[in-house]
């Protein structure tokens, strides 16, 4: 019978629990830098107008009050009512990016949430078209910026091998 013995055992048992405690580590911040990238990016998007398309137009009467009212304002930017609303809500091992239930507009007693939905997907009351931000910035940010993350934490937990 054969006896196999680990030579340097305590720095192969070290390393495991350098490693093992990196982990831990990473998979907070993962979360936690995914949604403050998603969240820097989703409120670039509303300024830039990255997502805006020629063809979305205003009806008439609406094209009309906003311009005497709000002037030079771009789509989800009328007052900056709904890029303050966007927050993080951090649990455990999740986080979320959006509008909280029942945030109102400070300027009249409009729903923030009830607006960005409208937004988002439309609305069939006024026959408002969806003008999404939401759904094409997460997109963007799952093809492109969530591999960074992902890799930063990876390069971590790596280095604590050593």
């Amino acid at each position: 019978m054969a006896t196999f013995e680990i030579v340097g055992k305590t720095r192969l048992i070290n390393a495991f629990n350098r490693v093992e405690k990196e982990i831990k580590l990473q998979r907070r911040k993962i979360i936690s830098n995914s949604a403050q990238t998603y969240q820097v990016l989703l409120i670039g998007n509303i300024f830039s107008q990255k997502y805006a398309d020629a063809t979305w137009e205003y009806n008439k009467t609406y094209k009309k009050w906003k311009n005497k009212h709000y002037p030079n304002k771009v789509y989800w930017n009328l007052t900056g009512d709904l890029v303050n609303a966007i927050s993080i809500v951090r649990s455990g091992f999740s986080a979320e990016v959006g509008i909280m239930p029942k945030q109102y507009s400070s300027r009249n007693s409009a729903n923030i949430g009830q607006y960005a939905l409208k937004m988002e997907y439309g609305g069939k009351k006024h026959n408002q078209p969806a003008r999404p931000v939401f759904a094409p910035t997460f997109n963007d940010f799952y093809d492109n910026e969530f591999q960074v993350v992902i890799d930063k934490a990876v390069s971590s937990i790596v280095s604590k091998w050593y």
